[in-house]
């Protein structure tokens, strides 16, 4: 005889189902059926223009940065002008004296 057998400890079998009692949820839950929190057509459209904008905001701000190469396209043309402009020395007269 082992332990699990019914009668023995268990009141139950091994492999019974217990009924359960009162199975329905607390009154703290939300209800199931709601009718607030309905989404209107006009709010959903409100969204998406929303949205729209500050996606179409977001790629005139990004189209305005400089990749990596073109940034040093540009600082290397800024560089060879400043490079020109310093080779041109500003003529002094030197028979002319200060008082």
């Amino acid at each position: 005889m082992g332990c699990t057998e019914k009668g023995v400890i268990w009141q139950m079998g091994t492999f019974e189902t217990v009924p359960i009692h009162l199975a329905t949820p607390p009154d703290t839950y939300p209800p199931i059926f709601s009718s607030s929190g309905q989404l209107k057509v006009g709010a959903a459209a409100l969204v998406g223009a929303i949205a729209g904008a500050v996606g179409g905001a977001t790629w005139v701000a990004s189209q305005r940065f400089h990749s990596s190469m073109e940034a040093g396209v540009t600082r290397i043309a800024a560089d060879r002008a400043h490079a020109e402009k310093a080779k041109v020395p500003a003529e002094k007269p030197a028979d002319r004296k200060e008082d």
